[in-house]
């Protein structure tokens, strides 16, 4: 029985508590999950890989997330990229 490959989210968040609940989540239902805390951290991320989602923070310590997603479709990126943002 072959199994296929997990498909991989990029998780992009500065707060390490909601990276850790969003990984988890995805995780228990059988995602991979590759997280990133900077926008530099990220775009160095997908020169090794291609998510099948990415969950973007909208503000970041190095920039806010709408300048990430224009960066990462620069990269010729397909994925989905869902700006997403908590209250602290």
């Amino acid at each position: 029985m072959s199994s296929q490959p997990q498909p991989t989210i990029l998780v992009i968040e500065d707060h390490k508590e909601f990276q850790e609940l969003v990984t988890a989540l995805l995780e228990g239902e059988g995602f991979k999950v590759v997280a990133a805390s900077t926008s530099a951290a990220a775009l160095a991320a997908l020169d090794m890989l291609r998510p099948a989602l990415i969950l973007l923070d909208s503000s970041l310590p190095d920039g806010d997330g709408v300048h990430l997603a224009r960066a990462i479709r620069a990269k010729r990126v397909a994925a989905p990229i869902v700006l997403m943002t908590t209250d602290s």
